[in-house]
């Protein structure tokens, strides 16, 4: 009996379509997102810098494709955020992914101008007003 050349019973190169990405590879993808929201870059942007096709953005966003030791050290530096940035908030190797609120618009907003009170104290005081509202909620 042949088989077409490239697979194999026990699978072959590539995803399968029932296989979903990794947790890891999702939480970092996550991240990565994050970070070029918060520094207001596009995809088409951030694969020009590295020297990418959009769609392999996209892919390392979605955490569809794994990102390499090397391209992680490139996105670091393109990023400007340390690697360690990119596991930040993974509680262990089988987490979720970031929640929703990283990805959303106004979450980012916030964000971006907390990052730009230069004064300490006006940022503490911000973030006790966040957790006041918070607090209100429950």
């Amino acid at each position: 009996m042949s088989q077409a050349r490239g697979s194999s019973r026990c699978g072959g190169r590539g995803r399968s379509p029932l296989r979903k990405p990794n947790a890891v590879d999702q939480h970092v993808g996550a991240r990565l997102r994050l970070r070029r929201h918060l520094l207001g870059l596009s995809q088409a942007e951030l694969a020009a810098r590295l020297g990418l096709a959009l769609q392999q953005v996209q892919k390392y966003e979605s955490g569809t494709n794994r990102i390499s030791a090397s391209r992680l050290y490139q996105l670091c530096q393109v990023l400007e955020v340390p690697i360690t940035w990119f596991f930040e908030e993974m509680p262990d190797a089988a987490a979720e992914p970031l929640p929703p609120a990283a990805n959303d618009r106004g979450a980012l907003e916030l964000v971006r101008s907390y990052e730009r009170i230069e004064d300490e104290t006006l940022r503490r005081k911000l973030c006790d007003i966040a957790k006041g509202f918070a607090a209100a909620r429950r």
